[in-house]
């Protein structure tokens, strides 16, 4: 990570005191790797939060995290979503005929989300913010514990095999990095069982300094057992799956968030600070955003019309979802598609631009939504048996998107019927590869020319396949393998 953590200097701009509302947006983000430099005050403290933010938001420079890439990766890798023709921004991630040397890379932003957490935390830890208070520092301290969570988690996604798979936990995971490192420092990768174990600790620490109370553009403690419950889920062994299910129920028993009704599913995608969203990625306004780059633009006809669901997904959607409000999100091409998919709602609406704002590209981006949680409480449960609770919480989202709907029965309340109903919820939002993979499912994108749909034809080995194609992870970037001689040993296989 030799060009990730340069040392960088903290920005000179002092700001007003912390409050509750979304104030990160107005602070000039600071990309300090050292607190005993940086970090002396609270308003400096305050000023490293932003950065921290501001990593996780990205700009039209940095869009390889939620920005953009890390969406969209999770979406067209899977079968419900592809590139809308070759040479777009998303066309790497789709058409995986990738080598080491042309991969895409989910790297940059999420160590700089680590490196600014890290140096924060340091301060924090060794008591060189002046002028805060108790409450301030566990604020400062929970906030950036759940990035650093968030961060190594997504990370651990993208760059290794699930928890389960082949070694159970032992395989490579990528570098554990709990402090702001020096520019010629050559970390080594540690396991996915050592990356599990601390995102579970730096979550749990957090929800223990978090508020319970709705924080619009913070993390809060819910946030923490949202993507707790989440982290639960992915590793999937059977107490995992029981902390996963307990952590979710918790949420939707406790928490003050509800889910949003039938009538307001739609119209809630261009609302803020809504009652089922969790946590959400805040754009202030033009001068705070990724602009073109951003997940908006690119999922817009009106904007680069970059990635569209696929003819299986729309087919399987208007097949088994009819009268569905979801299928309101599903916007028609009426402009590009050169008679494949011209008139067909392919494009995903779910990033419309903020209610009272001119361009659409101003656009807050959910990370967690209390649907999600619905559904993993239901997918715990299957996994663990509870066939009933599994069903119960799959109906709040069925008859939530369909009121007429038939309610699924608990022996129907299978995992595969609750991965079905997460392609419904979900798209768009980054979440069907991982699901796939996570389940050891194949993703099947088509088998042959007849069923191929509007995609963009791909190699034979990444029109359908399992997670032990290698191309199933990235490759760890090769600008980090040519700096650090560690990481180069234990790069991905066949890169």
């Amino acid at each position: 990570m030799r060009k990730t953590y340069v040392k960088l200097f903290v920005a000179i701009t002092i700001v007003s005191a912390y409050s509750c509302s979304a104030d990160w947006m107005d602070l000039t983000p600071s990309d300090a790797a050292s607190e005993n430099e940086a970090i002396g005050t609270y308003n400096d403290a305050r000023i490293v939060l932003a950065g921290v933010y501001d990593a996780i938001q990205g700009n039209s420079t940095y869009y390889d995290y939620y920005g953009a890439r890390m969406i969209y990766y999770g979406d067209v890798r899977g079968d419900d979503m592809q590139a809308a023709e070759g040479g777009k921004r998303t066309s790497e991630c789709y058409q995986m005929s990738y080598t080491l040397s042309s991969a895409p890379a989910v790297w940059r932003s999420p160590y700089m989300v680590l490196r600014r957490a890290n140096s924060l935390l340091g301060a924090v830890e060794k008591g060189t913010v002046k002028g805060a208070t108790e409450e301030q520092l566990n604020l400062l301290k929970g906030e950036a514990l759940v990035a650093r969570a968030l961060a190594h988690f997504d990370l651990l996604r993208v760059y290794a095999l699930p928890y389960d798979a082949a070694t159970t936990g032992a395989n490579h995971g990528i570098p554990l990095v709990l402090e702001p490192l020096e520019g010629d420092a050559t970390p080594a990768r540690n396991t996915v069982s050592e990356v599990y174990a601390r995102v579970e600790k730096d979550l749990n620490d957090a929800v223990a300094l978090l508020p319970s109370t709705q924080n619009y553009g913070y993390f809060n403690g819910w946030a923490a057992k949202a993507l707790l419950a989440r982290t639960y889920l992915y590793k999937g062994t059977a107490t995992d799956n029981a902390q996963a299910y307990s952590t979710a129920v918790d949420i939707i028993t406790n928490s003050p968030y509800r889910l949003w009704t039938n009538g307001e599913y739609i119209p809630a995608w261009s609302k803020a600070n809504t009652s089922e969203v969790i946590f959400e990625i805040v754009t202030a306004g033009s001068d705070d955003w990724v602009d073109r780059e951003g997940i908006a633009y690119l999922l817009s006809e009106d904007g680069y019309s970059d990635a569209i669901m696929t003819k299986a997904f729309v087919d399987f959607a208007e097949r088994e979802y009819a009268g569905d409000v979801r299928l309101g999100i599903m916007k028609e091409a009426t402009k590009t598609g050169d008679g494949k998919y011209k008139g067909k709602k392919v494009y995903v609406n779910k990033y419309p631009g903020r209610e009272g704002e001119q361009d659409f590209r101003v656009n807050n981006v959910p990370l967690f939504r209390l649907s999600e949680t619905y559904l993993i409480a239901a997918e715990a449960a299957a996994k663990t048996g509870d066939k009933v609770n599994a069903a119960k919480y799959l109906n709040e989202i069925v008859l939530r998107g369909n009121p007429t709907a038939t309610p699924v029965s608990p022996d129907d309340a299978t995992t595969d019927r609750i991965l079905a109903e997460r392609r419904m919820e979900l798209v768009g939002e980054g979440h069907r590869f991982f699901d796939l993979i996570r389940n050891d499912k194949r993703v099947v994108r088509y088998t042959s020319e007849a069923d191929r749909g509007w995609h963009v034809p791909l190699i034979s080995e990444s029109q359908q396949f399992d997670r032990n194609y290698f191309r199933a992870i990235l490759p760890i970037p090769q600008s980090e393998t040519d700096a650090n001689p560690v990481i180069k040993g234990q790069q991905n296989p066949q890169y």
